[in-house]
């Protein structure tokens, strides 16, 4: 099972399928499920950014039709978020720069020294702020 985050620009607000929600809805999906290593399936060497699934999968998971997992999978294909491979089984999809997507960046801004705020929720030094 995969673990761990995904990254999301603030960037996504202004691609051209951000106000489609089924596309959105699959596309982070597809993010969510893509392999973070490769790994082997029936055979095949599946790589890190992408993942074996079915159109059924996505659409009982998501609780859209065939039809409309089907026109989100085409409009990712089309604006090239995405590249698919079908075979009678399954269809390996793979989220086009994967890696740029989910690269680390250094914290701009932070100064030296001084833990981000997940950091310091994650060791349990959460601060409080007050309204006063």
């Amino acid at each position: 099972m995969n673990e761990g985050w995904i990254k999301l620009h603030r960037s996504l607000l202004e691609w051209e399928w951000f106000t489609d929600s089924n596309t959105l809805h699959v596309f982070i999906y597809l993010l969510l499920k893509a392999n973070i290593k490769d790994v082997k399936y029936r055979g095949l060497v599946i790589p890190k950014g992408s993942l074996v699934v079915t159109v059924s999968d996505i659409g009982n998971v998501l609780g859209l039709s065939h039809k409309a997992v089907r026109t989100a999978l085409e409009h990712l294909r089309l604006s090239e978020q995405i590249a698919t491979q079908a075979t009678n089984k399954f269809t390996i999809i793979t989220i086009c720069n994967y890696a740029s997507y989910q690269a680390r960046e250094d914290n701009e801004g932070q100064t030296k020294g001084n833990p981000t705020a997940n950091e310091r929720q994650t060791n349990g030094k959460r601060r409080a702020n007050l309204i006063e």
